[in-house]
């Protein structure tokens, strides 16, 4: 899957065995880069895995708009994860999730944690209870946004089809490529809240693959 990480690291190490003649400088490599980085699709090529997800932008806890393709092309991965303020066994979900970003290589994956409903199950989720929120899962109140509903979430497809029928099995959580937003894995609709281990080794493995 991260054919895009190999192709680069070829091409480099190609150049700098071959003849001084046909070496390029750094700008061919930054070129390469670039291009990399701009292969997220705005509105997306579905919402299974394989398929590219499409951007959205939300607001968060801070009342800044944030555009989920903002991180493109940097680090392997990100983890996004839906949940709601009411919803206990989130916040043990999001509290193992922010633990390991913590403890990671920095700027190797990221997160975004969306949250749909208030305390009352409503959908006014004020900035103040949402930093609160942050504060006690210890996330970065930058990268927990507010979604009503999870309806942006579900439009652009950050959701896949195995929720399509009306319902969201929350906690849910997925692993993109964060080269260009490629739906790697899904939390499975109607597993148990308990259930840390999958998304964990999956994401364990995704993260250490070159």
């Amino acid at each position: 899957m991260f054919a895009k990480y190999l192709s680069s690291f070829i091409v480099v190490s190609l150049l700098a065995c071959g003849a001084e003649d046909n070496v390029e400088e750094p700008a061919q490599q930054q070129s390469i880069e670039d291009t990399v980085a701009h292969e997220c699709v705005a509105e997306g090529t579905g919402n299974l895995p394989g398929d590219k997800i499409a951007d959205a932008v939300l607001v968060n806890c801070l009342g800044e708009r944030v555009s989920i393709h903002s991180s493109c092309g940097k680090g392997k991965l990100t983890v996004v994860a839906l949940g709601a303020l009411w919803c206990g066994a989130c916040e043990g979900y999001f509290k193992s999730l922010t633990y390991d970003h913590a403890i990671s290589e920095p700027g190797s994956w990221d997160y975004y944690i969306i949250e749909g409903q208030a305390l009352d199950r409503s959908t006014n989720i004020t900035p103040e209870a949402c930093v609160e929120y942050a504060e006690k899962i210890n996330a970065d109140p930058a990268r927990v946004l507010i979604d009503p509903n999870w309806r942006t979430s579900i439009n652009s497809g950050l959701i896949d089809v195995c929720s399509s029928n009306g319902s969201i099995s929350l906690p849910f959580m997925s692993i993109l490529d964060s080269w260009d937003f490629t739906y790697e894995y899904s939390r499975p609709c109607g597993g148990s809240s308990d259930d840390r281990s999958n998304w964990r080794e999956s994401f364990i493995g995704e993260l250490r693959e070159e």
